[in-house]
């Protein structure tokens, strides 16, 4: 049996809204090297073809993308680039909580609009393997996500209601 978390090509969560989406990463090729780091402490973190494609996949569906570093200076890089949505593919560089790093400074600055993808969203990961073999391509397994975490959090409404409160407020 084969399940789809989308309903057709245009992903209808989004109802037809083009997103800013800030696409959230940790880059390998930035991380620092620990003194006491094991050979594979790179394994997990990203890089820039991994990125590329993410991005490709958000913007062949009309979004904005906006791609950053998942590091202390995320959220001054937040406030200059307003955005709907953070699409979290961070894995953090140091500690026994990395994976949470970023999620946390989303909540701490009041970003409430996070999709934290599944860990190992690579093109070649299983899972993007699994969905190609099912004859999905990686854009579709990328928009997938996004439309089922849109749908599961209603964040469009969520986004509608930040619209229409900011309307109240704005001088006509």
């Amino acid at each position: 049996m084969t399940v789809s978390v989308h309903e057709s090509e245009d992903y209808p969560a989004s109802q037809g809204r083009s997103l800013r989406i800030a696409l959230l990463y940790n880059l390998a090729s930035n991380a620092p090297e620990p003194p006491d780091a094991p050979p594979d402490y790179l394994y997990e973190l990203d890089h820039e073809h991994n990125v590329a494609a993410y991005r490709a996949a958000l913007e062949s569906r009309g979004h904005a993308v906006f791609p950053m570093e998942g590091d202390t200076d995320l959220p001054a890089r937040l406030r200059l680039s307003p955005v709907d949505i953070c699409f979290n593919t961070c894995e953090g560089f140091r500690g026994d909580s990395r994976e949470a790093q970023a999620p946390a400074l989303l909540e701490m600055i009041g970003t409430d609009l996070e999709i934290n993808s599944l860990p190992g969203m690579t093109p070649i990961s299983d899972l993007a393997l699994m969905a190609r073999a099912e004859g999905w391509t990686h854009a579709d397994l990328i928009n997938g996500i996004l439309d089922a975490a849109l749908r599961r959090y209603g964040f469009i409404e969520a986004l509608i209601r930040r619209e229409e409160k900011v309307r109240q407020w704005t001088p006509v």
